[in-house]
């Protein structure tokens, strides 16, 4: 593997964690910003942005410095998908946007968030709601569930 960016923060020279992309970097997490009102050196405001590395140690270390602040922008969306004619299991399915997803300190214990919006077939049936990004033809979800569903039913009766 080539060099990737240097570490923001200390200097270190990251490699990068896949060929073509230099700002990918292995052992350290790659940010991007678009700037922000109130910076008076980057807020262009025309779709380009900042990308930087930072080592995994300097970003652990600043975590436990209470120096890291950990959001969401969403959370994942869950349902019964049919595997085979009688036979479904949990996957996801797409995207639940969170508009104003809380902020907490980060430390490297804290990896994300273990939570998720499950959908039933009811619930689909009903109309997912605009915040919610399907990545499957939901019309056809539906229809196989409920074939599924229905074949789950007939091999429990018999």
């Amino acid at each position: 593997m080539t060099d990737a960016l240097q570490c923001f923060k200390c200097g270190v020279q990251l490699r990068r964690a896949v060929d073509d992309n230099e700002a990918q970097p292995d052992e350290g997490v790659m940010f991007s910003a678009s700037g922000n009102y109130g910076s008076t050196v980057f807020d262009p405001m025309d779709g380009s942005y900042l990308l930087i590395n930072i080592c995994d140690r300097c970003v652990a270390e600043a975590g436990e410095q209470g120096r890291v602040l950990v959001g969401r922008a969403g959370r994942p969306v869950m349902c019964d998908v049919p595997i085979a004619d009688d036979k479904t299991i949990k996957s996801n399915i797409g995207f639940e946007v969170i508009d104003n997803g809380a902020l907490v300190h980060w430390n490297k214990d804290i990896m994300g968030f273990d939570d998720y919006c499950f959908l039933e077939l009811e619930d689909l049936k009903q109309g997912v709601p605009n915040n919610i990004k399907i990545h499957l033809d939901v019309d056809r979800l539906i229809s196989d569930l409920e074939r599924v569903y229905e074949n789950i039913d007939k091999k429990e009766e018999s």
